[in-house]
């Protein structure tokens, strides 16, 4: 099952809420900058560089457009949460909120659990369509402390166009 989502007002702007059933993602790209939410089980995530790094329940991954990476269920299902927006719009209104922290670069995986709250309140507003005004506020807000927490997994990597284009 799965809900998504774009919004009216920004359109470059979608969200995505899904629990799956022993759904497994291949290594793969979004075009997009993007945020997701672990909301209930657990899951293996694999970067650009190796290895892998268990999510659960509460954690936020933050990853950068064109970032290779898989995302995958342990122990039967899992609940999550996507929201895709355009990198540079992104980016535009990060920098009016102070420190980002790389968050552009690379892949970031941070355990807090106000931040979870704060995401998935902005997740809300987006499936409520709310307006640019009010969605824009959000994400300044959300920026800053996203920029601002202390990462449990970072992984800054070039994009790389050849291995892009194979997959």
């Amino acid at each position: 099952m799965a809900e998504f989502t774009r919004s009216s007002a920004l359109p470059h702007l979608e969200a995505r809420r899904s629990c799956q059933e022993n759904s497994c993602y291949r290594p793969h790209t979004h075009d997009a900058f993007s945020i997701g939410l672990i909301d209930n089980g657990a899951s293996a995530f694999s970067g650009p560089l190796g290895g892998s790094v268990q999510l659960r329940p509460g954690d936020v991954i933050v990853i950068a457009a064109d970032q290779v990476h898989q995302c995958n269920p342990q122990d039967g299902g899992w609940e999550y949460q996507m929201i895709h927006m355009d990198q540079d719009w992104a980016a535009d209104l990060a920098s009016t909120s102070g420190r980002n922290g790389g968050l552009f670069s690379g892949i970031t995986v941070l355990r807090h659990p106000d931040l979870h709250q704060h995401v998935n309140r902005w997740s809300d507003a987006i499936f409520a369509d709310e307006s640019a005004e009010r969605i824009e506020l959000g994400f300044r807000e959300l920026a800053k402390e996203l920029g601002e927490a202390a990462p449990q997994y970072v992984v800054a990597s070039e994009v790389d166009p050849e291995l892009r284009q194979q997959l």
